[in-house]
């Protein structure tokens, strides 16, 4: 890529989103497993994004889920207890007392059904360029969305990945439309579904194991949502409609698409899940597979009890090696969740092609001051589909898996919490002779303090240990000071040790907001990991829902830059500059990397 084209691609780059951004600060990082890739977090917050909840249907449990610091979720259960129902912005505002900056972050996860004759058009565009020998475009990916009112919203996504000969090598479109009334959802194009525990579509919650014990057990509520998100192969495309009646709901969808797949011998070998086509074998992989599903539920509620069954068959043009050999796929799927006060109860029993089946069931027990919570799961050999997103350990390999999830929480006074969990986990069995099952368990406990004036720092340990391995031993802490309302210094420190190896991380940045119309932050990452067992994963600012969580290994130095201006309120400008330099530490010669990254939010 030529240098003056890269000057025109950044002037010409445009985001359109709502409201103000979106900063790493009001995510519940500890909620995230340590090695979470940028990718994930991303395609994880998507899913709320895209399909916000709605305030005035969502239960607590639902807000439980979000991925939200602890004080705010305290403040947001408290507040759907007292006001379930609400009709602006401004009245919750005047309800809550939320300051702007917590109001805006709410305002990214939730809307309220007042919304009947207002029109929104969003556009979103992200651009980055990675310059080590040659300049080269690193991703480019465009959003929109127009919304009239509640009873139409048309959004679209393009996206090329480093590497992609096409320009718009990824595009999606999806369509909602409440034509007889808001209880009625028809839906066209790209959707997805969240139903249950994820056993046989996507969980509607965290799928990893967090330190927030509701979000672990409980699963939210079922329902239907467009996608325009980023991940190119797990989403559904065809048509659903979802319609609820005072108790009941209905819940059926047709899917047919095309998916990136390897296949050797007239025989699907492996689904392709990167979405990334740019050597010969990925564009030769792309589109390779055709996919016909059609799936269907019903769910009853009341106020205490919530059960549904659904059922889907899924049908492919070669077969499917993961499958059997098969050409088809079907299963069902029985899901309860049970409020009794302090008590709740969650689980799911799926069953596949009529041999594969697997199992969730846990329950929480809540007061003011504690949450104590446990669950079983089991998944047989081969229990396995393709839009699946259970909480596993062994998440590659399909099913063969059984384990025990014990959590805890404590609220020790305003200021202070603690909890953690522990979780056993093992194969049914090796599928390699002589080879024994893989067993073992996570363990991990953290500590919680905040200030008055909002400082805080926290404290989380982690330890994993795997039959036949070393323990492996991790220790984060991140914390932040304000100097001022709007001056506050971060800092976020992680120390991995295996076999007396230890890597070390820390990442220093100072954040300046509101000057007249422009926000700055400015920071260094340093880090120093002897061996790959020991590599680090921290978490910097970035623009908005852009965080930077590479892998560092070796030893080296980050520094970051990160300008935000707003102009009339209906537009804001992001410029992320990051350089590195890394070498691993048998090497004198460090290799150097400069990102940039450009934004502009719009308000239409």
């Amino acid at each position: 890529m030529k240098t003056s084209f890269l000057g025109i691609l950044l002037l010409c780059s445009l985001m359109v989103l709502s409201g103000d951004v979106l900063s790493v600060d009001a995510l519940n990082i500890s909620l995230f497993p340590e090695d979470i890739s940028e990718e994930d977090l991303e395609i994880y917050l998507e899913a709320y994004l895209n399909n916000p909840l709605n305030w005035n249907r969502c239960s607590p449990a639902d807000i439980e889920a979000l991925p939200l610091n602890d004080d705010l979720i305290e403040q947001l259960t408290g507040f759907k207890y007292r006001y379930p129902q609400v009709e602006s912005w401004k009245e919750f505002q005047s309800k809550t007392k939320l300051e702007k900056q917590e109001l805006n972050v709410v305002q990214f996860f939730f809307i309220l059904e007042s919304k009947q004759h207002e029109s929104d058009i969003q556009f979103m565009n992200y651009t980055s360029v990675n310059k080590n020998n040659t300049v080269d475009l690193h991703k480019s990916l465009t959003r929109g969305k127009v919304e009239f009112g509640r009873r139409l919203a048309i959004g679209f996504i393009t996206e090329r990945d480093q590497g992609e000969r096409t320009l718009w090598d990824y595009r999606n479109l999806s369509v909602t439309t409440r034509p007889f009334s808001g209880q009625c959802v028809l839906g066209l194009s790209s959707f997805k579904l969240d139903w249950g525990h994820g056993l046989l579509f996507a969980r509607s919650n965290m799928a990893f194991k967090g330190s927030s014990v509701a979000g672990n057990i409980l699963a939210g509520t079922p329902r239907f949502g467009a996608y325009s998100g980023s991940d190119e192969n797990r989403y559904l495309q065809g048509a659903y409609v979802s319609q609820q009646w005072k108790h009941l709901a209905l819940y059926s969808g047709v899917s047919s698409r095309r998916l990136d797949a390897t296949i050797q011998d007239s025989t699907v070998q492996s689904f392709r899940e990167t979405g990334i086509h740019g050597t010969d074998s990925e564009i030769a992989a792309k589109d390779t597979l055709a996919e016909n599903t059609l799936c269907g539920g019903l769910v009853y509620t009341d106020s205490r009890f919530l059960g549904g069954i659904l059922v889907f068959q899924s049908r492919y043009s070669f077969p499917v090696r993961d499958y059997f050999n098969q050409y088809r796929q079907s299963g069902f799927s029985i899901y309860q969740k049970i409020d009794l006060g302090d008590w709740r109860f969650s689980g799911e029993v799926a069953a596949l092609n009529s041999e594969e089946y697997a199992v969730v069931q846990g329950f929480v027990f809540q007061s003011n001051q504690y949450t104590l919570g446990i669950q079983y799961r089991y998944f047989s050999d081969y229990f396995s589909t393709r839009l699946s997103s259970a909480m596993k350990e062994f998440s590659g390999s399909g099913g063969n898996e059984r384990g025990v999830y014990l959590g805890m929480q404590c609220k020790i006074n305003q200021r202070n919490r603690a909890g953690g969990y522990l979780d056993f986990y093992s194969e049914n069995r090796s599928f390699e002779k002589g080879v024994e099952p893989l067993r073992g368990s996570d363990a991990v406990i953290y500590l919680d303090h905040r200030w008055p004036a909002k400082h805080f720092i926290n404290f989380r340990l982690k330890r994993k240990l795997s039959i036949g391995s070393s323990a492996k031993y991790q220790t984060t802490v991140s914390a932040r000071y304000y100097f001022q309302k709007n001056v506050s210094m971060s800092f976020r420190g992680i120390v991995n040790e295996i076999n007396h190896d230890r890597g070390i991380g820390t990442s220093l940045s100072l954040s300046v907001s509101e000057i007249k119309t422009m926000d700055l932050t400015v920071g260094t990452t340093q880090f120093y990991s002897p061996v790959y067992d020991t590599r680090i994963y921290l978490y910097e600012p970035g623009i908005p829902l852009r965080f930077n969580m590479v892998s560092l290994y070796g030893t080296g130095y980050r520094y970051f830059i990160i300008i935000q201006n707003r102009f009339r309120n209906k537009l804001t400008a992001a410029l992320s500059l990051k350089t590195q330099a890394r070498r691993l530490v048998t090497e004198s010669e460090f290799m150097k990397t400069f990102l940039v990254e450009f934004q502009m939010v719009v308000d239409l």
